[in-house]
């Protein structure tokens, strides 16, 4: 292993992690660990969710832990209900079906290990109205944008293809 001279090294940075105050958020499922368990062995997915509201909070992360327990199957029944999703008969619930899904949720400060966090409460999920829905498109529309604006174009370069012989 390499030796370090610990006295050029300089000191790191600790940023604080401002919170998001509590309120509905418009949310994107960005991935699903379906791996996690909980400590008595029952299957636990691991949601990461994207803040879709344009803002301050625009692209922060939000953590969510659906527990397939007898417990836990309630609120996930709670959130399928609210979100849209089947909760008619038997089913098996996959992670394709909410990879992707814009939600609403409401997203609450709480106390945990002695520390401060955001956190979707049980009840947190509901169904996206007409206005979810119109912030989410204003969304995209801005996030489009953005793009487009950050892309550089150069006037000088010839874009014309009438000299050019096409490899079919």
């Amino acid at each position: 292993m390499a030796s370090y001279n610990w006295d050029a090294v300089p000191e790191a940075e600790v940023k604080s992690f401002e919170l998001m105050p509590e309120a509905d958020y418009l949310l994107q499922v960005v991935d699903v660990d379906t791996t996690k368990e909980t400590r008595n062995g029952d299957e636990m997915w691991r949601l990461t969710l994207k803040v879709m509201n344009e803002g301050k909070f625009y692209n922060r992360n939000v953590w969510d832990n659906w527990v397939f327990s007898a417990g836990g199957i309630k609120r996930i029944k709670l959130i399928r209900k609210n979100i849209g999703l089947n909760i008619v008969g038997t089913f098996q619930p996959t992670s394709e079906e909410i990879l992707g899904r814009v939600i609403l949720a409401t997203v609450i400060q709480e106390e945990y290990n002695g520390k401060v966090q955001n956190k979707i409460p049980f009840d947190g999920y509901k169904m996206i109205d007409d206005l979810g829905m119109e912030q989410y498109a204003k969304g995209l529309e801005d996030e489009f944008h953005k793009a487009k604006s950050d892309m550089s174009y150069d006037a000088d370069v010839d874009t014309e293809m009438d000299d050019v012989e096409a490899p079919f």
